[in-house]
């Protein structure tokens, strides 16, 4: 301990034993955590009080004032924050034919601004035209931020199903499409027959 105010070769004397005696703070969850009830308050340059965001790649600046409980408070000047979003994608069963979009597997398309385009990644994408189950759907998102600056969602996960039912319409008096036209089977297929 040095006593306020000290000088310089005070503070040297005893300043190689802070760091050793210096240990986080286990009350705030060893200092990542500010005290039960503590309250940051927004004050913006535009005259908001709360920080609100409609779509994600918003900038907002403004003071922010932390009051601690014991009363006393702190106020940080000039804060620039950027709002961002992350996909959420949800999983969907399409019938054989049918081809979706990233962005047709993107519930929440309304918080990303204009422009902003969707990809399957990671050779996620389905294969529209072979049935099955495809359980490791990547969707990401790039969109520009106020700055102009390009930014990527992280990977959002879904699922597709391809039904693999087929109708077959044969019009009265037309011939039977064979099997192989329908279902699309090589010519070298193997044939079964039931018993």
């Amino acid at each position: 301990m040095v006593k306020n105010p000290s000088t310089g070769a005070e503070v040297r004397k005893v300043q190689h034993t802070w760091l050793a005696n210096m240990v986080p703070n286990s009350i705030l969850d060893n200092n990542t955590k500010w005290p039960e009830g503590t309250k940051l308050t927004w004050a913006g340059n535009d005259g908001s009080t709360k920080l609100t965001f409609d779509k994600a790649g918003e900038s907002k600046t403004g003071n922010v004032t932390i009051t601690l409980p014991s009363g006393s408070s702190y106020t940080v000047k000039d804060i620039t924050v950027i709002s961002k979003a992350n996909v959420i994608a949800k999983s969907e069963t399409v019938d054989y034919g049918k081809k979706l979009t990233a962005a047709d597997l993107v519930t929440n398309q309304n918080v990303f601004p204009a422009g902003t385009t969707y990809q399957f990644v990671d050779g996620s994408e389905p294969t529209w035209g072979t049935a099955g189950s495809y359980d490791h759907v990547k969707i990401t998102a790039t969109y520009k931020d106020a700055s102009g600056a390009s930014v990527n969602t992280p990977v959002a996960n879904c699922a597709v199903a391809i039904n693999d039912s087929r109708s077959i319409k044969v019009l009265a008096g037309s011939d039977v499409p064979s099997v192989d036209s329908v279902l699309n089977l090589p010519n070298n297929w193997e044939e079964h027959t039931a018993f």
